[in-house]
């Protein structure tokens, strides 16, 4: 009987001494790493980890202005594309765009404010509901749309309502400027596409 192995058994995996300590760049392992086998003493260049690298900054003035002007200015993409039922650009705006470049930052600096600025949410917010209190992690799931059309309104408008929430507490907070007429022009142009889709 012929033995057969499975592509995946095949596939070289990448091991640390595919790469040696010179070429690995110095903030890849600060968030801590476990040495289980070193025959060759490979990795005693390797720096000790400071866990500081993904520690949530507190933003700048710049920082935190640019963030929510774009948030806004995009905002307007994702009711244009529900109202002509084009369903994958939406879902890329709502989610690659609204979600994971401006709401997460947002939630980040949210949780950063309220814990000293001294914690890791982890990637893409792994760790969010370790420090949201529960109320505020509720709104952060009703965020969230599978593909029905009315599912993505609702989980739109929680967005943006949760964004402004945490947007200006920040920005009251750090001594920023808020952008009211500018939520507030781009909110009343969202909710008259909303209109026309339920007449």
């Amino acid at each position: 009987m012929a033995h057969t192995t499975c592509p995946l058994q095949r596939r070289r995996s990448n091991r640390f001494s595919d790469y040696g300590p010179d070429s690995i760049e110095p903030d890849t392992y600060d968030n801590g790493y476990r040495i289980l086998i070193d025959k060759d003493n490979l990795t005693a260049g390797l720096q000790e980890p400071t866990f500081s690298k993904y520690i949530i900054k507190k933003p700048s003035r710049e920082e935190y202005e640019t963030l929510v002007y774009d948030f806004w200015w995009d905002a307007i993409y994702v009711p244009k594309c529900l109202w002509r039922d084009e369903l994958p650009f939406a879902k890329y705006m709502f989610e690659n765009v609204l979600r994971y470049s401006f709401l997460q930052r947002i939630v980040e600096w949210y949780i950063g404010l309220h814990n000293d600025w001294s914690v890791n949410t982890g990637i893409c917010g792994k760790r969010f509901k370790r420090y949201l209190d529960a109320e505020t992690w509720l709104e952060f799931e009703s965020t969230f749309a599978g593909s029905d059309l009315e599912e993505n309104w609702r989980a739109f408008f929680n967005t943006i309502n949760f964004f402004r929430k945490l947007a200006k507490q920040i920005g009251t907070s750090l001594g920023y400027g808020y952008p009211v007429q500018l939520d507030e022009e781009v909110m009343q142009y969202c909710l008259s596409i909303r209109k026309t889709t339920v007449e």
